[in-house]
Formats: C-alpha cells, sequence, structure tokens
C-alpha cells in the first residue's frame, strides 16, 4: 500500500469569517451606513442573493479614517456572506478585492490575514498551486511581524500542501518546524504536536512499536484540551499502523471509531483518505463487498474535489481488490486508469506500485513483452522494486538480453538503495534522538513550571488560610477565657450570697447544708479560675488543682492541722474539662465527709489524696485513718445525700468505684482517660 494515505496531519482550521458587528453603531456615518447596508443583506440572502450581493457591492471599505480593526471587522462580515450563500469563484474574487484595499492600506496585518483566508479557500478546492502561493505570501508576512503563533499554524499548512502533492519527506521537515514554533511559543498545541511529529518519523523508518507509543501521548494531549479531532487523527494514524503490519481487525476497528469526528470535521480529504483506509483494512479481511463499497466512496469524494493522487490511490486499490475476484481485465484497466492520473500528476510511489501491479499480471498472462515494458517504468521511478529471483529469470529466459539489462539494473539500484538506506537510517536515527531528547526536555520544563506555580499558589493561601485560623484562635482563646472568669466570678457570689444567707439562718443543720453547698460552689470555681488564668496553651496537671482545693477545705472547715493531716500524692495528670470538674467535686465531697465523721472528739489522723494514670486508666484514692463506718452502715445501700452525689459523680465519669471500710475509710475511682480539651 502506498504510504500516500499513511499518515494524516492536522492541517487547518476550517475557513470562517466573522460576523461580530462590535460597536459600528455608535461610529460616524459611514460606519452606520455601512451597517445598514448588512442588516440589509441579512434579511434578504437566504430569498433573494442577486438584490443581497448589490446590496453587498455597496459597502464602503477604504476610508481612510478607518482604522485596522474596523476595516477588517467589516471586510470579514462581507466575506461572511460569499462565504455561506455564493460560489467559491465569487468568495475568491471579493477576498482578492479586498486584499488590494488592504495592501493599499498598508495594513500588514490585514494583507496576511486574506492570504491565508485565500490559501484555505484554494486548498478546499484541491487547488495546491495556488494555496501554496498564497501561504507562503501570508507566512512570510506573519515572520516579519514576529507573529510565531500563526506562522506556526501556517507551516502546518504548508506541511498539508506539501504532503497532499506527494513531497512527503519535505511535508515532514515542514510539519517538525511548525512543532517548533509552537514549543517557542509556549502553545498548549506544542506537546500534543511533539508526540504526533515523533510517532511520525517512527513511522517512516518502520519502528511501528514506538511509533503507536508516541501516537498515543499525542492523542492523550489532544484529549487534554478537548481537541476531539486531533485524537481521532492520531488514532487514525495508529489504525494505520496497524495496516501497515496487516493486523487488518485492529485497523478496521480504529477506523470506525475515528470515523464520526473526521466526517462532522467536513474535511474532504481526510474523509477520502479514511474511506480508503477502510477499504484497505475491509479488503485484508477478505471481504470484498465492503471494501469496494468503501474504496468506491473514497474515489468518488477524491473525484468530486479533483483530488488526483487520492484518485489514483483509490484505483490501485480498487485494482487490487478487483484481482482478488479474479476480475483480471478488470483489475487492469483500474491499473492503467491510476497510471494515466499518474501522467499529469505524478507521484513516484504509486506510479512504482501501479506498475509492477500491472507488470505482473501481464506476465501471468504470459504477455511478456508488456509486462517487461511497465517492468521497466517501475524501475525508472522506484529503486526499491523488489521481485522475486525466480520470476527474473523467468523474464530473462523469454526477453533474453533485454530482461538481462533490467536485472542488472535492478541488481545496482538495490545495491544503491541499501547504501542510500543505511544513510538515511543512521540520519533518521539521529533526528529521532534529538527529537525525543527535544520534546522531552520540553516536556518536563513545561510540567515542572506548572507544578512549581501551582505550588506558589498554594503555599501562597496556606500561609493565608494560616493566618486567618490563628486570628480566629485567638479570638476564640480570649473568648473562652472570658466565660470562664465570668462563670466563676458567678459562682463566688453565689457563694457569697449564701455566705450572707447563713448569718440570718438559726438552724444548725441548715448553716451546715449552706456551708457545704458553698463548699461544692467554690470547689467549681475553683476550676473555672485555673482555666482563665492560663497564660500559654500549655496544659497545667491536675495536681496544681488538687492544692490549690485543699487549703480552701481546710479554711472553710477550720481544721486544726496539728490534729488532722492531709496528705497528697499526686502524679502529673492531665483531665478534661469534663473530666475536671466532676473529679474535683468528688474529692471535695469525699474529704469534706471525712474532715466532719472521721475523726470525732478532737481526735488526731490523716487523710490522704492518691491519683495516677497507667494505660490511659485514671485511679483517684482518698481514704482516711479515721474511726470508718460503723458496721451496721453499708456503703451500697446508702441513700444520704453525700453518698448519693457521689454515685452520681462516679457515673459521670464512668468510673469504677470501690469503698473499702478497713483501717477507715477508702474510696477507689477507676476510669478510662477521655481525650477532650484539657484543663491547665
Amino acid at each position: 500500500m502506498p504510504k500516500l494515505l499513511i499518515v494524516l496531519f492536522i492541517f487547518f482550521a476550517n475557513l470562517s469569517f466573522s460576523t461580530a458587528q462590535g460597536n459600528l453603531l455608535n461610529l460616524d456615518s459611514t460606519l452606520s451606513y455601512n451597517t445598514s447596508i448588512l442588516e440589509k443583506t441579512k434579511q434578504l440572502v437566504e430569498s433573494d442573493t442577486s438584490t443581497a450581493r448589490q446590496q453587498l457591492n455597496k459597502l464602503i471599505l477604504n476610508i481612510s479614517e478607518f482604522n485596522d480593526s474596523i476595516f477588517q471587522n467589516l471586510a470579514d462580515q462581507k466575506l461572511h456572506f460569499f462565504y455561506n450563500y455564493f460560489s467559491v469563484s465569487e468568495l475568491i474574487k471579493e477576498v482578492n478585492g479586498v486584499l488590494e484595499i488592504a495592501k493599499q492600506r498598508k495594513d500588514t496585518s490585514s494583507i496576511a490575514y486574506y492570504y491565508d483566508a485565500l490559501a484555505e479557500i484554494y486548498l478546499n478546492e484541491t487547488n495546491f498551486d495556488k494555496a501554496l502561493q498564497n501561504t507562503m505570501s501570508s507566512l512570510e508576512l506573519y515572520e516579519a511581524m514576529q507573529n510565531l503563533d500563526r506562522k506556526g499554524e501556517l507551516l502546518l499548512k504548508k506541511g498539508a500542501i506539501e504532503y497532499a502533492t506527494g513531497d512527503y519527506l519535505k511535508s515532514v521537515e515542514t510539519i517538525f518546524d511548525a512543532a517548533n514554533q509552537f514549543k517557542e511559543t509556549g502553545s498548549k498545541y506544542h506537546l500534543a504536536f511533539s508526540y504526533l511529529q515523533i510517532g511520525i518519523t517512527y513511522f517512516f523508518i518502520e519502528h511501528y512499536k514506538e511509533s503507536v507509543y508516541n501516537y498515543k501521548l499525542a492523542q492523550r494531549e489532544f484529549l487534554g484540551f478537548n481537541d476531539s479531532l486531533g485524537s481521532a487523527i492520531c488514532q487514525t494514524n495508529i489504525g494505520l499502523v496497524y495496516l501497515e503490519q496487516k493486523k487488518y481487525d485492529t485497523a478496521n476497528i480504529l477506523f470506525y471509531d475515528a470515523l464520526p469526528e473526521i466526517i462532522k470535521s467536513d474535511r474532504k480529504i481526510t474523509i477520502g483518505q479514511l474511506y480508503h483506509n477502510l477499504g484497505v483494512s475491509y479488503s485484508g479481511l477478505n471481504q470484498i463487498d465492503s471494501a469496494l463499497y468503501y474504496l468506491r466512496k473514497g474515489l468518488q469524494i477524491d473525484t468530486d474535489i479533483n483530488y488526483e493522487i487520492g484518485k489514483a490511490a483509490g484505483l490501485l486499490e480498487l485494482a487490487k481488490v478487483k484481482f482478488k475476484l479474479n476480475e483480471v481485465d478488470s483489475s487492469i484497466w483500474y491499473g492503467k486508469q491510476c497510471l494515466f492520473i499518474m501522467d499529469t500528476i505524478p507521484d513516484i510511489e504509486i506510479e512504482s506500485e501501479a506498475s509492477l501491479f500491472i507488470a505482473n499480471r501481464l506476465y501471468e498472462r504470459n504477455e511478456f513483452e508488456k509486462s517487461a515494458h511497465y517492468f521497466h517504468r517501475h524501475l525508472l521511478f522506484q529503486d526499491s522494486l523488489r521481485i522475486e529471483d525466480k520470476k527474473i529469470n523467468e523474464i530473462a529466459r523469454d526477453e533474453g538480453n533485454k530482461l538481462d539489462r533490467f536485472k542488472d539494473e535492478l541488481r545496482i539500484s538495490k545495491q544503491r538503495e541499501q547504501l542510500i538506506a543505511k544513510e538515511i537510517k543512521n540520519q533518521k536515527q539521529l533526528i529521532v534522538g534529538l527529537i525525543v531528547f527535544g520534546a522531552l526536555l520540553i516536556g518536563s520544563l513545561f510540567l515542572a513550571s506548572i507544578i512549581n506555580q501551582r505550588n506558589k499558589k498554594l503555599n501562597s493561601k496556606l500561609v493565608e488560610n494560616q493566618k486567618v485560623i490563628e486570628s480566629d484562635l485567638q479570638v476564640k482563646k480570649s473568648l473562652l477565657k472570658e466565660i470562664h472568669h465570668r462563670v466563676k466570678n458567678n459562682l463566688q457570689v453565689i457563694s457569697s450570697m449564701l455566705s450572707i444567707q447563713n448569718q440570718y439562718v438559726t438552724d444548725p443543720r441548715l448553716n451546715e447544708i449552706i456551708e457545704e453547698s458553698r463548699a461544692r460552689i467554690n470547689s467549681m470555681a475553683l476550676i473555672h479560675e485555673s482555666l482563665y488564668k492560663r497564660d500559654t496553651d500549655d496544659i497545667t496537671s491536675f495536681s496544681t488543682y488538687v492544692q490549690n482545693l485543699i487549703p480552701q477545705l481546710i479554711h472553710t472547715y477550720q481544721v486544726d492541722e496539728n490534729k488532722i493531716h492531709l496528705r497528697m500524692d499526686v502524679d502529673d495528670v492531665k483531665l478534661s474539662i469534663d473530666e475536671s470538674i466532676p473529679c474535683g467535686l468528688l474529692i471535695n465531697e469525699v474529704i469534706t465527709n471525712a474532715i466532719k465523721h472521721a475523726f470525732p472528739n478532737d481526735r488526731k489522723g490523716e487523710i490522704k489524696i492518691e491519683m495516677s494514670e497507667h494505660d490511659a486508666k485514671i485511679t483517684l484514692k482518698i481514704s482516711d485513718n479515721g474511726i470508718g463506718l460503723s458496721e451496721e452502715i453499708q456503703p451500697d445501700n446508702q441513700d444520704s445525700f453525700g453518698f448519693l452525689l457521689i454515685y452520681t459523680l462516679a457515673e459521670q465519669l464512668e468510673a469504677k468505684m470501690k469503698v473499702y471500710n478497713e483501717n477507715g475509710l477508702s474510696f477507689t475511682f477507676q476510669w478510662k482517660h477521655k481525650n477532650y480539651q484539657m484543663l491547665s
């Protein structure tokens, strides 16, 4: 299969002209006049194209007061109507007219733009000579203006034209130049084109595995910026690699998947190529009816747009299919029709393969003289012709010295081909290495730049968020301190009120109850006081609270420290707020009970507080060596307020409580540490 239809490039954007009016209505009378003409044309063009054309001819474009932007805006609106509603010849005439006005205005940007528009029209019409001529004119101007993005796009177009005219090597070189332009400008397409060109290079030196790999990388990049057409063309190129490897099933599936997007692009040459390739894949699968259907569809499109090289390639493939059907006469006819086209638009590869195909068919029919003629034609255009030695010997016996000369020419051409191929292979390998290195380097720098910018933004945002959080935290800390302070003050006010009230109570039992309540309130107030007085975020152990609580109880109950000694063995235990208050009340209640009841009649003794933490469990033990409980009193069955309060506080801590009535009275509480905010 000739490589004419093997590689698809992403050529150019479809031709279109802007219809935006901008702020034309707000300019002077000439602009208002032009705007009214365009409005009338819009109303007439669907129903009366002749009158619409007359209206468009009334437009005034060559006004020196118009700046370049206004001129191009008006011209684009005029050309929009010709592009959509009039013939191609009329469109070309109008574009040339606008181009002349741009030259008179010395508007370099518009001149380059309309040269490009003409190239696009001629390319769509497969008039490759004029397409290339206008492309080069536009390219020179954009290069002079140092507009590298547009230069890259025009190089792509130039490569497409060279490819369509059969100059494949020059086309690939031009496409590489375009990719380099995109790399210099940081265009979003640069990675995709780099990978695509590497895939093309690998394909031409028949490194198919590497070719498919790079096509897939290019496809991923195109999908990354939602270029579905670029992705479809990459997929088609992958299918063409499998077609070269005779993996017809895989190639056929890939072609079909890409077909809807290619058809949607309305690019006739590309659609014709894809139909052609589907036909070849079906031929390889021996599904002859389908092969004929798609080859004829591709041939029809190429005929409609006068794409002669595409027509020649299609006729050659039809010749091969007809041969599979044993329709030898028809097969030779299609081959000769292919060569007839090559007489006007030569393509070495197609002409060589068609000549070889016809020569083989004539040889099989024993028409040796005609066969030799086509073999000779083949050798004139293709040094790499390969004919089996047995067939060469048979032809030599029949044709004598004439075919001996052909054989010598073939041997010499093969030797020359091997030398040239070796040199080309070395050069291509060097080019591939440089391209791969360049593409990877550019890709790495590009990704590194993106990552660096992203990290800077994230770091800036994190610093900003951290400042906000720290500010909020400081406000919340201040508010929390204020809350604890106010709670402590309120509790002290309540305690003071109870103290004043107690002065007017004459009942001793009621006096006692009020004092006990005051002690409990003071115990809670002490906890809140420790919370708001902290100067830092460091956590203060619960032992500090106990050391402050004990003197307060001694003062409240007027304990004679010479008779009752309070001893503390409290480890550096840290409690949460939810644990601190019930624990503090427990200590207050048990010690108060011991002070009041354990040492009657001025009996001396000791009250001991022990607190420790082990394996996330806290143990609190409060004991005295006083008289203990009488034998008839069972702690578990006691319903006094003091015992009920102790049980309630133990439940709140989810603590296990044990009471020992030996050598005095001992309370032991054990609970699992809670990981809430710690008391400081």
